[in-house]
């Protein structure tokens, strides 16, 4: 149990909102996406602060800790599991602000890397790749990283499940994906639009990961969240 209260508080750091509020003074959490996560910090600051905070939830708060509990507690596979979800569940809902948090994909690849799924990793840095490289040759509105996500989650389960993979190793890969697509779906407790409907708004937050089509709108939003104790 310590193992997993550990993972939740390690894995709740929320590394681009604090790189947010130190480096710009900016409460990641009322603009663009409402996310705590990378992406969002690199859209409202720029390139390189968001890979530096997708760098740190990959190594510093995926492999690392994952590669510690494996030497710490070596061949208990279920518990190194377990810990990789519970990480992923502090990034994504972290106790540290309010149960708020980002999307999960930076940090789940470090926890996928560290235990070994090194192929499930290269494909979703070509497929991303393909991504980027369709959107800017073709063009820019095809460029939609999370309806790729969804993509790469479609080929982690059936490869999981097309192969003979130990009962535990399905256990993580199914529980990590429902995580990070519960997270979608949730957004960080914010409301659904009024002026869409129901099932319109979860298909786009569940394919775009966001409540409207267009997506320069969404990253653009400033300030709505009416959280003061959060934002001072």
């Amino acid at each position: 149990m310590i193992f997993i209260l550990i993972a939740y508080f390690w894995g709740g750091i929320p590394t681009a909102y604090i790189l947010g509020k130190r480096m710009f003074g900016l409460n990641i959490l009322h603009v663009g996406s409402g996310n705590s996560g990378a992406t969002n910090l690199m859209f409202q600051t720029n390139f390189f602060v968001g890979i530096i905070g997708g760098a740190i939830d990959v190594f510093i708060k995926g492999v690392f800790p994952v590669l510690f509990i494996k030497y710490l507690v070596p061949g208990n596979d279920l518990l190194h599991y377990m810990f990789g979800i519970f990480l992923l569940i502090g990034h994504n809902w972290s106790p540290y602000i309010k149960f708020r948090g980002g999307r999960g994909i930076a940090i789940f690849m470090g926890i996928l890397f560290a235990l070994g799924w090194m192929e499930a990793v290269l494909v979703l840095i070509f497929i991303q790749g393909l991504n980027y490289l369709v959107s800017f040759t073709i063009n820019k509105n095809y460029f939609e990283p999370s309806f790729w996500i969804i993509i790469w989650f479609g080929y982690l389960l059936f490869t999981l499940f097309f192969y003979n993979y130990e009962i535990d190793v399905k256990f993580f890969i199914s529980i990590s994906v429902l995580v990070i697509l519960i997270k979608r779906i949730t957004a960080n407790f914010e409301p659904l639009p009024k002026n869409i409907t129901f099932y319109r708004s979860l298909v786009f937050r569940l394919f775009l990961d966001r409540d409207i089509l267009k997506k320069n709108l969404w990253v653009g939003r400033k300030n709505f969240f009416s959280d003061k104790k959060n934002s001072k």
